[in-house]
């Protein structure tokens, strides 16, 4: 599901729109650059404020701040890096049904980060999502088939799912 696809139901004027909105902006304005002197630059401070109005949302409960929270604590993005506190807000987003967030929980346990390495874990949180038609999700998961990674490595169970991939991503189209 493209991140269109994540919040074509949701209301232009409604207050879950918010968050979006602020991906939106945290995108264009998060270019953060530090000046010779290390200085914060206004993009680092447009940064910082996108996030603290991210915080606001994630803790009034909309599940599309939190994904985006997580994102940003994750990528070190107007936040200090801190995967702990990133699988703090993709396991909320998650509970609450964001795909994206159950993708990149699946991520952090398959690479260790903010959580121990588990490829079992990570399996689990890519087939949440993959369900919910995440189609990166379903390459995660073609992945750890592929490798065996988690599961018993099979070829043709990681082949089902890069197609399956493949073909959500040209029924988007």
């Amino acid at each position: 599901m493209t991140t269109v696809g994540l919040f074509a139901n949701e209301h232009r004027n409604s207050t879950k729109n918010l968050a979006p909105r602020m991906l939106l902006a945290c995108i264009f304005f998060l270019s953060v650059h530090i000046t010779a002197f290390g200085e914060q630059s206004p993009n680092q401070a447009a940064a910082v404020q996108n996030a603290i109005t991210l915080q606001k949302a994630a803790d009034a409960g909309n599940p599309t701040a939190m994904y985006n929270l997580g994102f940003l604590y994750a990528h070190n993005l107007g936040v200090a890096q801190d995967y702990g506190k990133a699988r703090e807000w993709y396991q909320k987003a998650a509970d609450a049904g964001n795909p994206a967030a159950m993708n990149f929980l699946g991520a952090l346990y398959a690479h260790g980060q903010g959580v121990a390495q588990d490829y079992g874990k990570a399996r689990e949180w890519f087939q949440k999502a993959a369900d919910a038609g995440n189609t990166t999700a379903m390459d995660n998961l073609g992945g750890l088939y592929e490798g065996g990674k988690g599961v018993a490595q099979d070829h043709a169970k990681a082949l089902e799912w890069f197609q399956k991939s493949f073909d959500a991503r040209q029924h988007l189209r």
